[in-house]
This record gives structure tokens, C-alpha cells and sequence, in this order.
């Protein structure tokens, strides 16, 4: 005869509750896209108008003026591209995360490779660009080896970068929105982004043309801020559907 055994309690879970790891860890992805964001801005304050005058060139300004850039702003140049590569480990860091929490919500695992594909090309791209920059401080280059370095910088880091990141947040913001992941509002802004990062790809056909110009920055710095709000809401433990007591689906 077997003999009874003690009865164990067993924690009910809530429709719609949220059970395993604490509110620090909750906010870890979070934290990440801020130093992301942080590094980020405090790179590109470096090649501004604000620490350089006048700032890095646009590709519409003349040869002249984009040679004597480099020339004589060789520090401050290496100074942003130091603190702009800590920048792209860290949205590395944070893709993988993001990645991480949509697979451990039962997104299906194709959805979450084509995350981590859009957040690691984002920063191979970048990263590709700064080191351009960086090349581009070195003393012996020909006036035709810097222009043409210059252009390739601004085609990685300019609309390359910010189509790619459109689809960054696309992608998490549709894969988000299918199990109710994310608010609406942060699905809402997200698609918004990736329409305008998707308008910037005309930069490539029209380099220096408006409005297609302004499309890049209007995707990089709201991408910024909206990254973050992704990292504080985005469910670190599996979510239960309120019908049912079931998963979400």
C-alpha cells in the first residue's frame, strides 16, 4: 500500500497575471536601450555643431569643406566613434534580450530570428560606418580616398542605418502586437517609425534631396526613446490569456 503523501499548495495564477522574475530583472532590457540611447547622443555630440564648429558635413556640402573636416576635428571624431561602438554592443545586447523575452512568450522561433536579424544588421551597419569615420582621422589619405570613405559613412550610417532600424522596430512592434505584448500606443509608434525608415531608403536614389533627408533622423531619434519604452514594457515572465486560463496565443 502506497503510503498518502502530504497535499502540496500550489500558488493560483491569476488571469492575466505575471509570475517569475522580479521587477529589476523586468527592467533589465530597459536599462539597456537607455545606455544604448545615452551612448548614443553623447557620440554624436561630438561631431556637432556643438563641440565642432561648424559639425560632421552633410554629403550636399562641398568636397573642400568635407576633407577640411576631418583634418582638423581628428579627436573629436575618434572620441565619437569610441563612445558610438560602446553604443551598437549595447543595442547588440538589447536585441538579443528582446529577442529572448518574445521567444520565452511562445513567439514562434522564426519571428524572433528575424528580430535578432534586424537588431544585429542595425549594428553591423553602424558600426561599419564608424569605423570609416575612424579611418578617415588618419593622417596620408588622398583627397579622393576621403571623399570616397566620407560617402560610404553617410550611405551606412546615414539611410542604411535608419532603414534598418525602421525594421528593427517594425518588426518588434508587429511580432509584439500579435500576442499582446506591447501597449497599442508603443505597436502604434513603432509601425510609424517603420514606414518613415522605409520613406528614408529614397535617400539612396535622391542623397541630398528633402524631404527624403529629413527622414533619417526623424527615424533614428524617436527609434531612440521608443527602444527604450519597449525595454520597460515588454513581459520578462509568460503572459496568461484572460480566457480560458490559458497561454496567450
Amino acid at each position: 500500500m502506497t503510503p498518502p503523501t502530504a497535499p502540496t499548495s500550489r500558488r493560483p495564477v491569476l488571469p492575466g497575471a505575471r509570475s517569475g522574475p522580479s521587477a529589476p530583472f523586468r527592467l533589465v532590457p530597459g536599462l539597456v536601450a537607455a545606455v544604448y540611447a545615452a551612448l548614443f547622443v553623447a557620440g554624436l555630440y561630438f561631431v556637432t555643431g556643438l563641440h565642432t564648429a561648424p559639425g560632421l558635413p552633410a554629403p550636399g556640402d562641398s568636397q573642400a569643406t568635407i576633407v577640411r573636416y576631418f583634418l582638423v576635428n581628428t579627436q573629436a571624431v575618434r572620441t565619437s566613434v569610441y563612445l558610438s561602438l560602446l553604443a551598437e554592443l549595447a543595442l547588440g545586447v538589447l536585441t538579443a534580450i528582446i529577442a529572448g523575452r518574445l521567444l520565452a512568450q511562445g513567439v514562434a522561433a522564426e519571428l524572433t530570428q528575424i528580430v535578432l536579424f534586424a537588431g544585429f544588421a542595425t549594428a553591423l551597419v553602424q558600426t561599419s560606418s564608424h569605423i570609416c569615420e575612424w579611418v578617415l582621422t588618419w593622417p596620408g589619405l588622398g583627397r579622393g580616398a576621403m571623399l570616397g570613405l566620407y560617402y560610404l559613412l553617410y550611405g551606412l550610417g546615414g539611410p542604411g542605418f535608419s532603414v534598418l532600424m525602421g525594421f528593427l522596430c517594425g518588426a518588434v512592434a508587429i511580432v509584439g502586437s500579435r500576442r499582446g505584448l506591447l501597449p497599442r500606443w508603443i505597436v502604434g509608434v513603432g509601425l510609424v517609425i517603420a514606414v518613415i525608415g522605409a520613406i528614408s531608403s529614397i535617400t539612396f536614389l535622391m542623397p541630398t534631396t528633402f524631404p527624403f533627408t529629413v527622414a533619417i533622423p526623424l527615424t533614428r531619434f524617436p527609434a531612440l526613446a521608443w527602444l527604450v519604452a519597449v525595454g520597460l514594457s515588454l513581459p520578462a515572465s509568460r503572459v496568461v490569456a484572460r480566457s480560458g486560463g490559458s497561454e496567450a496565443a
